[in-house]
């Protein structure tokens, strides 16, 4: 998990929707074919605010050409319980669709593969579709981490977990950052995969390089958003191969 900035102001689809339909409208309203287009721009929103990654995991949720669609939805970071906060643009952030939705153009994700589903059983789940309804009060926001340090750090197996010195030193509690990330599985067996294979793919890029300044330039094309305001993949992941050069 990285952190994300909050999105400040509303798309004019949504302030049309509350117009049309009122504040308290339930948030089924806004997710019917009426309204497909607004929600759409919302995601849209949502999505770029974060550079083109889910909230959570940081796979690549952004698609300009619309095909992959399904790939992401809107995640209520508080449970929508009587969708009193259905509609709160600061309880929204955009997310993948947790492994169970098989986009158009990916495979099933056997063993390394680039694919992001498998069958939709609770191991396999992840992000908000293994939150859930769960509105636990040590859950992290991803929008309250700090930009550093980084409180989680990433292994040569894939496998992501808090950094008790990096929570510490900034005031967040150890024991509820492990719990957002056991809460939302970030350790998912296909997710845990697909980080080593990107870490992996970082791993042997480095070694063709050997000139200081183009390292530079090559960490930063990788940490920073592209001409289109997106990140690659797995932020954490690299900024954890790329340190301390990556802070």
């Amino acid at each position: 998990m990285k952190r994300i900035r909050e999105l400040k102001d509303a798309p004019p689809g949504l302030a049309d929707f509350r117009r049309a339909e009122g504040d308290n409208a339930p948030w089924s309203t806004l997710r019917s074919r009426k309204w497909r287009a607004e929600r759409r721009e919302l995601q849209d929103a949502l999505t770029l605010n974060q550079h083109g990654l889910c909230a959570y995991c940081e796979i690549d949720i952004y698609d300009p050409s619309r095909q992959n669609i399904s790939r992401r939805q809107i995640e209520h970071v508080v449970p929508r319980s009587g969708d009193d906060r259905a509609l709160d643009l600061t309880n929204m952030v955009a997310c993948c669709t947790g492994g169970t939705v098989r986009a158009l153009d990916e495979e099933e994700g056997e063993g390394e593969g680039e694919g992001h589903f498998r069958e939709p059983i609770a191991d396999n789940m992840s992000c908000g579709q293994a939150k859930g309804d769960r509105n636990d009060p040590v859950f992290v926001d991803p929008r309250t981490l700090p930009d550093l340090p980084s409180l989680t750090r990433v292994g040569d197996d894939g496998l992501i977990e808090m950094d008790e010195g990096a929570c510490e030193s900034a005031g967040f509690s150890p024991g509820g950052m492990s719990r957002t990330l056991k809460i939302l599985n970030l350790n998912a067996e296909r997710l845990r995969l697909a980080r080593r294979k990107w870490r992996n793919t970082l791993v042997e890029q480095s070694q063709d390089i050997d000139d200081p300044d183009q390292m530079n330039v090559w960490i930063r094309s990788v940490l920073t958003p592209d001409a289109d305001g997106r990140l690659l993949r797995f932020f954490t992941t690299s900024r954890g191969y790329f340190a301390p050069l990556s802070e």
